[in-house]
């Protein structure tokens, strides 16, 4: 505490205000209050001490620096109060200091790392962003969110999340997002498109969490978005080149097929016309015989169906169409690829084992995908079995479940088998074995089983032999 005349001349001094400024009692006492003030301070000072002296204030709190005797500031809360005038002593000012340093020195630490932080958020090359969990209007939004998306925070303030995602993308969206306010999750990370002001489609990154409420400030969403639309342009462009390149294997293994897909279409188209001649006859008797002309025409609808269907499943593998995953009982599929190398499997004096397993659970996949992995695999295991001269050629496939609860396809062959050394290279891209190979099948049919979330594999089979084994997740019940 002290005590100060009207024009600032301190009086008295407590030993407490003596160790807040550092000055012995001498050093305060005598002088006026305007030599402890910085010198900014000094004019607001002087104003006050007037006011005082003409009776217009009569008490003042303010937060101010002060000099201590090294020249340091100190921060005071001081409260000073007008003592009226006696019969015998005039009226002087009492002022109360409470040191508030550390307090002011926190704040302005508080102070320094808001700034600094409001710095990294606004210039981050992410977009960062923060809403409410209640109307879920945008709140705060940085420079690079503003940027991705077209709008300014202004504009973002009266929309909200949903409001600007694409609109495919917004039922996806709407759940994760009533799950983190009712609590059923703390966070969540997905990928979506944002419907850009000016229409374009922008990919984004998301992670969102949870920002619980304050004293002071509301529960809010916050999020840092992250543009992805290089990597998904890149990735679709990727895709597309696969896929390109796996039309390009399927049209390979049908010239390779050619002469048994030849076999395989002449021999219902014979049939046609064999049975088309002999209807003729019968027509032209002299007593004709309907039910024999009947039953020509049945035979000539049966073969000619079974020409149609292998003409559509070559025109299935070969067609440019975007992958479809639907649920697949993979027997079928089996089927389907057995008809259509069934020719290649006799020209080769190939002979067939089947053990498919009954009621198997149906997979999530691409037909004509997964029909071309099966085609290589098998016509593979026939074209080794066909050069390992006079043994026994017998190929076996194979479905069924295993222990880890997914559905495998195997195909067994009883050719020269597989050099272990030469195990790893199996799979590589342009490694073959055979003369006049590309050594694209296997790479192809592996990145086909890894996209359906599944695995290509090899091993050797007993007593001779390789065994190739798909296998693939059951899929989700619709």
């Amino acid at each position: 505490m002290g005590l100060f005349r009207l024009d600032g001349l301190c009086t008295a001094a407590n030993p407490a205000l003596q160790r807040m400024l550092d000055r012995t009692e001498e050093e305060i006492v005598g002088h006026n209050v305007l030599e402890l003030n910085y010198e900014e301070e000094r004019a607001a000072t002087a104003v006050a001490l007037a006011r005082f002296r003409s009776g217009s204030v009569t008490e003042r709190q303010v937060e101010k620096k002060y000099l201590k005797k090294n020249g340091a500031p100190v921060w005071l809360n001081i409260t000073t109060t007008v003592v009226p005038a006696t019969e015998t002593a005039a009226s002087f000012l009492q002022a109360i200091y409470m040191d508030i340093t550390s307090r002011v020195q926190f704040e302005e630490a508080l102070r320094a790392s808001e700034e600094r932080w409001r710095a990294m958020v606004e210039t981050a090359p992410i977009g960062i962003i923060t809403f409410g969990s209640g109307h879920r209007r945008y709140v705060t939004a940085n420079q690079s969110f503003q940027q991705m998306t077209g709008y300014t925070e202004d504009e973002l303030r009266n929309r909200t999340p949903l409001d600007i995602t694409h609109e495919d993308d917004r039922a996806a969206l709407r759940k994760h997002i009533d799950r983190i306010v009712s609590g059923g999750e703390r966070s969540y990370r997905i990928e979506k498109r944002y419907r850009r002001k000016e229409g374009e489609t922008v990919w984004a990154d998301i992670s969102t969490f949870f920002v619980r409420a304050t004293d002071s400030t509301p529960a809010l969403l916050g999020a840092v978005v992250v543009d992805i639309t290089d990597r998904k342009l890149a990735e679709e462009a990727l895709q597309q080149a696969q896929a390109d390149l796996a039309r390009l294997n399927r049209a390979m293994l049908l010239e390779e097929m050619a002469a048994s897909i030849a076999h395989e279409v002449n021999q219902p188209i014979a049939a046609v016309i064999t049975n088309a001649s002999a209807g003729l006859r019968w027509l032209d008797a002299r007593q004709p015989d309907p039910e024999e002309v009947r039953q020509a025409l049945g035979r000539i609808v049966r073969d000619g169906t079974r020409a149609g269907e292998v003409i559509g499943r070559i025109r299935a593998l070969v067609s440019k169409l975007p992958p479809r995953r639907d649920r697949l009982d993979i027997n079928e599929v089996i089927r389907e690829a057995v008809a259509l190398t069934q020719s290649e499997m006799q020209r080769n004096a190939v002979a067939l084992q089947s053990r498919l397993a009954d009621d198997l659970p149906l997979v999530l996949a691409d037909r004509v995908q997964l029909q071309q992995v099966m085609i290589n695999l098998i016509v593979n295991a026939v074209e080794a079995m066909a050069g390992a001269g006079g043994v026994d050629r017998e190929l076996t496939i194979v479905s069924d479940t295993n222990d880890a609860n997914e559905v495998l396809f195997e195909v067994q062959d009883t050719g020269p088998g597989l050099d272990p050394a030469q195990l790893d290279r199996l799979f590589q891209s342009f490694y073959t074995t055979k003369p006049h190979g590309i050594g694209m099948g296997l790479a192809i049919s592996r990145s086909i089983a890894e996209a359906h979330g599944g695995r290509l594999s090899a091993a050797a089979n007993q007593p001779r032999g390789a065994i190739f084994r798909l296998t693939l997740p059951i899929g989700e019940p619709s």
